[in-house]
């Protein structure tokens, strides 16, 4: 999935934290298209079944069913079917945030919005009326519709319900992740690496430095920082580093010297080889694709 586009968040999304809307497919040929955006998303299916690709994996998920897409994984969906539909819910991570403590935030802001190819990305018909999730969307597109006094405050609770059905699943499905998740000080610990890269990632950051930040020893710091991202710190900093270029290149007209630069590359002809290796073409041709 090397051909994608970045999504931008709307005023809604910016503003509020959180957008939904539904999704109708009148013919096999409507698609979304390969994408990726900062929020996280979920999709509730209410009619025909979808191919559903996220990041290498591809899924079938059934009428009833959910998928979620953690932020910045690519990902698009294919019908099965004329006429099927289903619900969409975007949240940015810092309404995650907002709705947990302190203490707690970082842990499920990891399990939600962090890739992790291990973690659960489909849920069942039989799944999603076990845990409420269907029972919440409804409810959510309900009163977003009826728009009755307060109903603002009910979305927010219908998707917090969604939120909190997600997080219980996820840290049932892989006894590891649990084990980890209930370190809450090294959870901590490495989010705050993954936010220290994010901004830094334009400097010369080293997996050391980035443990020293965090105080943790680097051989910890790189064991954990890979089973919990599921990245090693190398991957994570290179995929970040191409992410921002590829927004610079679709947002700006700098020159791709310029754009390897500011995204931290020491060579230009680096920053080419290493974005065909992940992105399978040269950020030109990219930047010519998004152009039209």
């Amino acid at each position: 999935m090397s051909d994608y586009y970045i999504e931008k968040e709307n005023r809604k999304m910016e503003q509020d934290g959180i957008e939904f809307f539904e999704q109708f497919f009148p013919t096999l040929q409507s698609n979304v298209p390969p994408h990726i955006h900062n929020a996280v998303e979920m999709l509730f299916i209410v009619k025909g079944d979808f191919r559903v690709f996220s990041g290498d994996e591809e899924y079938l998920v059934k009428e009833g069913g959910a998928v979620l897409f953690r932020s910045s994984t690519i990902h698009r969906v294919y019908p099965l079917n004329a006429g099927n539909r289903y619900y969409v819910l975007k949240l940015k991570p810092s309404f995650i945030v907002d709705f947990s403590s302190k203490e707690h935030g970082a842990s499920y802001l990891l399990s939600l919005a962090l890739h992790n190819e291990n973690a659960k990305t489909v849920w069942t018909e039989e799944e999603c009326r076990c845990n409420g999730i269907n029972a919440s969307v409804t409810r959510l597109f309900e009163e977003a519709a009826e728009n009755n006094y307060c109903s603002d405050i009910a979305v927010r609770i219908c998707a917090a319900e969604i939120i909190l059905a997600l997080l219980r699943d996820t840290e049932k499905q892989n006894n590891r992740q649990r084990e980890i998740v209930q370190n809450e000080n090294l959870i901590r610990r490495i989010y705050d690496a993954v936010m220290y890269i994010n901004r830094h990632y334009a400097e010369e950051i080293t997996a050391e430095s980035c443990s020293n930040h965090v105080f943790l020893s680097y051989s910890y710091f790189s064991r954990n920082f890979k089973q919990i991202t599921g990245r090693t710190f190398r991957d994570y900093l290179m995929m970040t580093r191409i992410n921002h270029a590829e927004k610079a290149l679709v947002s700006s007209e700098k020159p791709i010297t310029e754009i390897a630069s500011d995204c931290g590359f020491n060579s230009v002809s680096y920053f080419i080889a290493m974005y065909k290796k992940l992105k399978g073409i040269t950020p030109s041709t990219f930047r010519n694709i998004m152009k039209g």
